[in-house]
């Protein structure tokens, strides 16, 4: 999975402050567990990433490059919210019958 330059920062930051890597994981674990819906799940963090970098890069100079309110609201966060998901979530049992080689997130039409 490739991030964009946006997520790799982000991610970067959250990783490497504890605190915040463990808030990260706490929310991805809770949200993750009220939905059985993978890509609802991922929507949901996708937007509180966003909410989340825009709050952060006023304060943290390492966030702000590319992250003007017109550029956060229009930048994607969903691979970063569907990698954290994939790391950090507890992993779900496939339905009965369910095609094993399928992906965890298959593509939307």
């Amino acid at each position: 999975m490739s991030l964009n330059p946006s997520e790799e920062r982000l991610k970067a930051y959250v990783e490497g402050h504890r605190d915040e890597r463990q808030h990260w994981r706490e929310k991805v674990r809770h949200v993750s567990a009220k939905s059985a819906d993978l890509h609802e799940v991922a929507q949901v963090l996708e937007r509180d990433l966003r909410s989340y970098l825009r709050e952060r890069a006023s304060v943290v100079p390492a966030l702000r490059a590319g992250s003007t309110a017109d550029a956060v609201a229009r930048l994607s966060l969903r691979n970063l919210a569907e990698y954290w998901l994939r790391v950090w979530s507890e992993p779900r049992r496939k339905p009965p019958g369910a095609d094993r080689t399928s992906p965890a997130f298959p593509p939307q039409a």
